[in-house]
C-alpha cells in the first residue's frame, strides 16, 4: 500500500471515529453495544498504525513513544467531553458502595482530581508535541491550549446559531436537519482542529472525499435517531419540591413551607433526614449544628440550643395534607440507618406513599431488603461508574450528569432518573427537552409550566445536544 492509500486510509478512520463517538444512538439498543467498542477499538488500532507514517517523517521516535504519542492525542480530543466518548466511558467503569458514597462526600475533591489530572495530560502531550514538531515546549502548550478554546468558542457559537435559527422553527423536521448539521459541524471541527494541531501529513483525495461523504451520512442517520429518541422518551415530568419549597421566600425543611407547599399539588416534596447519636430521626440538611456533627448529639442536646423537627411531627403533617414525600437518608458514621427508618415508619411511610433516596447505597439496599414495597433510589454528586448492578429503583443526579448515554442505560434498566437542581429557567427547559422522570427544583412554581411553551422546548432540545458534545 503507497503512502497517498495510507493517508486515505487515516483520514477516513479519522472521520469515522470522530463521529461515531460522537453519536450515542448505538447505545440506545443492546444488540448494538459490542458493535459500537468493537468499532472503536477498530478505529484506535487504525490511528495507532500511523505510527508506520511517523516513523517516515520521524524515525527519531520509537514504536513505543508513538503509540503512547496517540493514545494521548485521542485523549486530548476527548478531554473536554467534545468527542463523546468521556461519557460512555465513564458509565462502564466499575464502582461499589464504598467508591460512590466517597464520591458523593467528597465531590470538590473528584472535581479537583479531574482537573489536576487534565493538567498532567495537557503537559505530556505538549512534550510530545514539541518533540514530534521540533518546536520549543512553550510553543507546543501555546499550541494545545489555542486548540482547546478554540474549538470550545467555536462549538458554543455552533450551538446558539443553531439555537437561535431552531427558536424561528415549530416544524420537528427542520430541527432534526439542524440537530444533524450540528453534530456533524461539531465533529468537523474536531477533525479541523485535531489534524491543524498535529499537522498530519494528510493530502485530499476524491477517495477521501467521497468516503468522508458516505461517512458524514451515516453519521447524519445517527443524529436523526438521537433526536427521536429524545423526543420519544419525553415524557410529562414530576416537579419535586426541593426541601419542601417552591420559592426563596420560604423556610426549607419546615412544616409551615410543608403546608405552603402541599397546597400547590406537587408531585412530591423532597426533604431531608439524620438520625442522631440516641438514634432518633429529625428533619435537618446540614451534618453540623453547634459545631458538632449530629450524629455525636442526642436528641435532647440539640434540642436545648435549636428548633429542632422530628420526623415523626414532619410526616404525620405530610400525610392530614395528603403530600407526598421523597425523603433522602442522609449518609453518617451510622450503619443501620436504612433498616432501623423502614422498621420504625413502615406503616406510615406506605400510608403516604413516599419515596426514598440517598447517597449512601447501602441505605437503599436496607430499605429494599426491609420494605420492597417502597421506591428507593441511589443519589449521585458524580455521575461515575456503572450503576446498574446497585439495588435501586431509581437514580438522583445533579443535572450537568444528565449525559446521553447514562439517560440510555437507566432507560434500559427501567430506572426513573430525577435531576437536581436547576436555578435558572433556560437550565429547567433543557432538562425539560431530556428523557427525565422529573426534576427536583427550588423553583417548582416556575417549573412546572415550563412543557407549555412549545418552541423553547425545541430550542432547548438542541442546546441540549450541543452541551453533550462540549
Amino acid at each position: 500500500m503507497n503512502v497517498e492509500r495510507k493517508n486515505s486510509l487515516i483520514w477516513l478512520s479519522l472521520v469515522f471515529i470522530g463521529l461515531l463517538s460522537s453519536q450515542y444512538y448505538v447505545l440506545i439498543n443492546n444488540k448494538y453495544h459490542l458493535t459500537w467498542w468493537g468499532l472503536m477499538l477498530i478505529g484506535t488500532g487504525l490511528i495507532i498504525a500511523l505510527k508506520q507514517i511517523f516513523e517516515i517523517y520521524h524515525k527519531q521516535l520509537s514504536s513505543i513513544m508513538i503509540i503512547i504519542y496517540w493514545l494521548l492525542a485521542i485523549i486530548s480530543w476527548t478531554g473536554f467531553n467534545i468527542a463523546g466518548a468521556l461519557p460512555v466511558m465513564l458509565i462502564h467503569l466499575p464502582v461499589n458502595a464504598v467508591m460512590i458514597t466517597f464520591m458523593n462526600e467528597h465531590f470538590k475533591l473528584i472535581i479537583c482530581g479531574s482537573i489536576m489530572l487534565l493538567v498532567v495530560v495537557l503537559g505530556l502531550l505538549a512534550w510530545l508535541l514539541a518533540q514530534v514538531q521540533i518546536i520549543s515546549y512553550q510553543q507546543a502548550l501555546i499550541r494545545l491550549l489555542k486548540y482547546y478554546f478554540g474549538l470550545l468558542i467555536s462549538e458554543t457559537i455552533l450551538v446558539l446559531i443553531s439555537a437561535l435559527v431552531g427558536w424561528s422553527l415549530n416544524d420537528l423536521v427542520f430541527i432534526k436537519a439542524l440537530n444533524i448539521l450540528l453534530i456533524v459541524g461539531l465533529t468537523g471541527m474536531q477533525l479541523l482542529f485535531l489534524t491543524k494541531v498535529w499537522q498530519l501529513p494528510i493530502q485530499v483525495t476524491p477517495i477521501q472525499f467521497v468516503g468522508t461523504l458516505i461517512v458524514i451520512s451515516i453519521g447524519g442517520y445517527m443524529a436523526w435517531g438521537i433526536t427521536t429518541w429524545q423526543l420519544n422518551n419525553q415524557n410529562k415530568q414530576e416537579i419535586i419540591a426541593h426541601r419542601g419549597i417552591y420559592n426563596a421566600k420560604q423556610q426549607p425543611n419546615s412544616i409551615k413551607a410543608l403546608k405552603q407547599t402541599a397546597l400547590k399539588k406537587f408531585d412530591y416534596v423532597e426533604m431531608d433526614v439524620r438520625e442522631t447519636k440516641d438514634h432518633q430521626f429529625i428533619v435537618v440538611h446540614d451534618d453540623v449544628l453547634g459545631q458538632k456533627p449530629i450524629e455525636d448529639q442526642s436528641l435532647k442536646q440539640l434540642q436545648l440550643q435549636h428548633r429542632i423537627i422530628k420526623f415523626t411531627d414532619y410526616l404525620k403533617v405530610a400525610n392530614e395534607q395528603g403530600q407526598k414525600l421523597m425523603i433522602e437518608l442522609k449518609p453518617g458514621k451510622l450503619n443501620q440507618v436504612g433498616r432501623l427508618f423502614v422498621q420504625r415508619y413502615k406503616n406510615e411511610l406506605l400510608k403516604n406513599k413516599s419515596v426514598i433516596e440517598s447517597m449512601n447505597p447501602d441505605y437503599v439496599k436496607q430499605v429494599k431488603y426491609g420494605l420492597n414495597d417502597i421506591s428507593a433510589g441511589i443519589i449521585m454528586t458524580v455521575n461515575i461508574g456503572d450503576l446498574t448492578k446497585f439495588t435501586t429503583d431509581f437514580y438522583s443526579v445533579q443535572y450537568f450528569g444528565t449525559t446521553l448515554p447514562f439517560l440510555a442505560q437507566a432507560k434500559r434498566t427501567q430506572r426513573p432518573v430525577y435531576v437536581w437542581t436547576a436555578k435558572r429557567k433556560l437550565t429547567m427547559a433543557i432538562l425539560n427537552s431530556s428523557a427525565i422522570a422529573g426534576q427536583i427544583s427550588d423553583y417548582g412554581g416556575q417549573n412546572r409550566y415550563l412543557t407549555k411553551d412549545y418552541r423553547l422546548n425545541r430550542v432547548a432540545l438542541l442546546i441540549n445536544t450541543g452541551i453533550n458534545y462540549l
